[in-house]
């Protein structure tokens, strides 16, 4: 992806509350699911969000208003699937599964993450928000 490819992915996401957390190169990482043609992808991007500042953005969604179950999900894939169709990449979701994804460990390899041994995790100095999903790449980091 050319820089101002990225740098137009990341105002898209900013724009909608999300954020790019990282991402790692996949080669040889069985962890990582094909894409949907069978391709294995090149890179692996955790995009998550901004913590309060994508409360705004929900609660002007339609996922928000229509009172059917789980607006932040359905909200987050809207947003996050759109952006990987518009990109070029595929979305996977926590929220979805089996299979279920090592969403955690992927956020470690990452990096920003301490070690730490707690439940909790800070990325650099942010709050973590409750939605995050990584867009495989048939692209090199």
């Amino acid at each position: 992806m050319s820089e101002p490819a990225a740098a137009k992915l990341m105002d898209d996401l900013a724009a909608a509350g999300f954020l790019y957390l990282g991402g790692f190169a996949v080669e040889g990482d069985s962890t990582v699911p094909r894409l949907s043609g069978g391709k294995a992808p090149g890179a692996l991007f955790l995009i998550g969000s901004t913590g309060p500042s994508l409360w705004p953005h929900l609660t002007r969604s339609p996922e928000f208003r229509d009172g059917a179950p789980d607006p932040l999900d359905r909200y987050t894939k809207r947003i996050l699937s759109a952006s990987a169709i518009d990109y070029g990449f595929e979305a996977l979701f926590p929220f979805e599964g089996p299979p279920y994804h090592p969403f955690q460990q992927w956020a470690l390899r990452c990096g920003g993450f301490p070690g730490a041994r707690s439940a909790c995790w800070l990325m650099r100095n942010m709050a973590p928000g409750p939605a995050s999903a990584p867009l495989s790449s048939p692209l090199a980091a």
